[in-house]
């Protein structure tokens, strides 16, 4: 198990949302956790995904408007060796032109 500078990072940032929110944010932590754990056995594309998401949980519109545009990320799949990021924002850029036309 080793503990990466995201991992830190998302622990850090999970409970400085805590300390401001005034509520432990148990669920991201318990995720953040598991990811600490597991994280060398999952994909790097879907642990950068899991690090998003669980940044997004406390703040839930954030989140749900996050997961709203996640399946248009099957556009971005045109692009060649990109990352899930550029894939992400490939397929939201998509869905936001043709939600804008209709």
């Amino acid at each position: 198990m080793k503990i990466k500078l995201n991992d830190l990072l998302l622990i850090s940032f999970l409970i400085l949302i805590s300390f401001i929110l005034k509520e432990v944010q148990f669920i991201p932590i318990a995720i953040a956790a598991l990811l600490i754990l597991f994280g060398s056995k999952i994909d790097p594309g879907l642990k950068n995904l899991i690090y998003v998401v669980t940044a997004t949980i406390p703040f839930v519109p954030f989140f749900i408007f996050f997961v709203f545009y996640l399946p248009f990320v099957i556009f971005g799949s045109v692009l060649e060796n990109a990352s899930f990021i550029k894939k992400y924002v490939l397929g939201f850029a998509v869905a936001h032109l043709l939600r804008l036309v209709v």
